[in-house]
Formats: C-alpha cells, sequence, structure tokens
C-alpha cells in the first residue's frame, strides 16, 4: 500500500514474532508533524500482525510507486483520507480494511490527526474539546501537502474512460474538514481534482450551513459528488459541541436551499445494522446491511448509483436520496 503523509518520521523497534533475532528498526510515523510530504510502501509483516514500511526517497521511486498505485491491478484506486483520533497504523488498519472489503487497491493520505495528552490539557470533556480543535488545526495546516498529493496524482492519473481503471477520493470525517480548508484557499483551482471519477465525503464533519459553495467548487472539474448522511451519527453529534453547536453535513438532512444541486446525498439513516455508526463503509455495517454495501461498493469503483435502477430499488426500502429520481 502507497502511503503519502504529514505526519513526522521515527525509527521504532518492530515487535519479536517469534523466537529469533530481534528484528532491525524501521521506518515509521508519528503524531505530530515532519517536514513536508513523505511517501512509503507499507506491506503486512510475516504472521499479519504487524506493518513493514519503507521510506521512498528518490523521486523517481516516489514516481513509480504512485504510477503503480494509480494503474491499480484489482481494477480501482481509491485515495483515502482519515478522519480524527487517529494513530498511523490505525490508519494503515482502516485502509487494509476498504481494501479487503472492496476490491480496491488503496492511496492512503495519512496526517497527523491523533493529539497525544500532556499535563497541562484541561481535564474532562474541555480536554477533549482542546484536542478536537488541534487536531482540526493540524488539517488545516495539511492543506499544502495535500495540493502537492493531488497533483502528483492528476499529472500520472491515467484519462478517465470505460477501460482505465478509475482513481476515486474518500474522505471520512475530520478529513472532509482537511479537503474543505484546502478547497477555500488559493491554491485550489478545481483542475487538482479532475482525475477523480468519484468523490466521496464519508459523514462528513464539517458547517451544515455554508457547504453548497465548497460542494460546488468540488464539482466544478467533472467528478461525481457523493454525501452519506446518518442523523443518529453518535459521533458528529457530540462534534456539534465544539464547533458551537452548528449542524454537521454527515447528520444533516439536506434541505432544498441551502444543499448543492451538484452533488447526491444519500441519507442511511434507520437502515438495517446502521444505528449510530459513524464509519458506514465499515465491515460490521455491510455485513448487516446489503445496501450498504451495494452503495460503497459501486461509487468506491467508479460507478454512477443514481443512474442505476436496481440499486435505486434497494435503497429506497431502507433510506433516502436527495435530489429525487429525475423526472
Amino acid at each position: 500500500m502507497l502511503i503519502a503523509t504529514t505526519r513526522n518520521l521515527e525509527s521504532r523497534q518492530r515487535p519479536v514474532v517469534d523466537h529469533g533475532n530481534q528484528p532491525d528498526p524501521q521506518d515509521w510515523f508519528g503524531e505530530e508533524f515532519g517536514d513536508g510530504l513523505r511517501f512509503a510502501m507499507a506491506t503486512p509483516a510475516k504472521g499479519g500482525s504487524d506493518w513493514d514500511v519503507r521510506l521512498l526517497v528518490e523521486e523517481g521511486s516516489i514516481s513509480s510507486g504512485i504510477e503503480s498505485a494509480l494503474r491499480a491491478p484489482r481494477g480501482a484506486c481509491v485515495c483515502y483520507v482519515h478522519g480524527i483520533n487517529k494513530r498511523f497504523e490505525q490508519t494503515l488498519e482502516q485502509a487494509s480494511e476498504i481494501e479487503r472489503s472492496y476490491g480496491v487497491d488503496v492511496f492512503l493520505f495519512s496526517w497527523p490527526s491523533f493529539i497525544v495528552p500532556t499535563a497541562n490539557d484541561p481535564e474532562g470533556l474541555e480536554g477533549l474539546v482542546e484536542r478536537y480543535r488541534r487536531a482540526r488545526r493540524n488539517a488545516e495546516a495539511s492543506g499544502d501537502c495535500f495540493d502537492d498529493f493531488l497533483q502528483r496524482i492528476v499529472q500520472r492519473a491515467p484519462p478517465r474512460s470505460t477501460s482505465s481503471p478509475t482513481v476515486n477520493l474518500l474522505l471520512h470525517s475530520e478529513g472532509n474538514f482537511l479537503l474543505e480548508s484546502y478547497i477555500k484557499s488559493a491554491a485550489f483551482s478545481g483542475d487538482e481534482v479532475r482525475a477523480f471519477t468519484n468523490i466521496i465525503l464519508s459523514q462528513a464533519d464539517l458547517d451544515y450551513d455554508g457547504h453548497r459553495e465548497c460542494l460546488n467548487r468540488l464539482a466544478s472539474a467533472g467528478s461525481s459528488v457523493y454525501v452519506t448522511i446518518n442523523t443518529n451519527d453518535s459521533t458528529l453529534r457530540k462534534a456539534e459541541k465544539p464547533n458551537d453547536g452548528k449542524r454537521r453535513l454527515g447528520n444533516t438532512r439536506p434541505e432544498a436551499v441551502g444543499a448543492s444541486a451538484s452533488a447526491q446525498y444519500f441519507d442511511f439513516t434507520g437502515g438495517q445494522g446502521v444505528g449510530d455508526t459513524h464509519r458506514l463503509w465499515d465491515t460490521k455495517t455491510i455485513n448487516e446491511n446489503p445496501v450498504v454495501s451495494a452503495f460503497f461498493s459501486a461509487i468506491l469503483t467508479g460507478k454512477a448509483v443514481e443512474a442505476d435502477p436496481t440499486f435505486r430499488a434497494q435503497f429506497f426500502v431502507l433510506s433516502q436520496i436527495w435530489p429525487g429520481p429525475p423526472v
């Protein structure tokens, strides 16, 4: 799995998996900001309980790694931007889960979203709110490196066609705030996302009010933009407090006045197994709900689910889509 990251470079001692010699230290990434954007390859270690990470230093190796990822031997590449409160290893595990569940190749963008508590942090809820806000500042500060990440993809991605592997962008939770901050910056023109067939805003931790302009700009390069909704999402409900009580995009049913006509909003509230879940695409939810499984299997491989009458027939049994079907 190819990784692009803004995390700091560390050296760690790998766990001993047998009674042999102590493994050599390996490259690893920590919970602080590093020096710009770095690239690495990660493969499951022997036994499957750990990861081998190899830093890519030479520009030729980086370019070759990106081109290989975008060629997507499995037929589709998903560029994944994770959410808040995740250590580096947890982001690898999430990306690996996506690969296993949907049969795609993942190119991971990992940013320092886990804020290590300190003795100076306030106690209780105040401390949680403070660390949440610091993580959001980290997301915002990752914008320049995210621009570099996207530029490298758009320069090397195959042209969109029915015969080429598709390249799709999945942003989860606070990863959407990273994207929104970047879109609002002077660096964004729209061309940076033209390589993506589908762009998925999964349970976005964004202010609902005012999100329309962001989505309109995101769709300007021709990608299909999808927004998932679960009004019972417990994580987004908690996120309202540090955001002055503002509604979050991922737990708010769209309103005709405030929504973007350039995006499709899919509301999974009340579906079998959905409950108050925040990660609709995880293994547990898709095993309980074939509609959720069909949705993510389609959009993560570049398909247009809103144009599929069979999918619509399944989807309306459990949930709602906005806007409604074309007349």
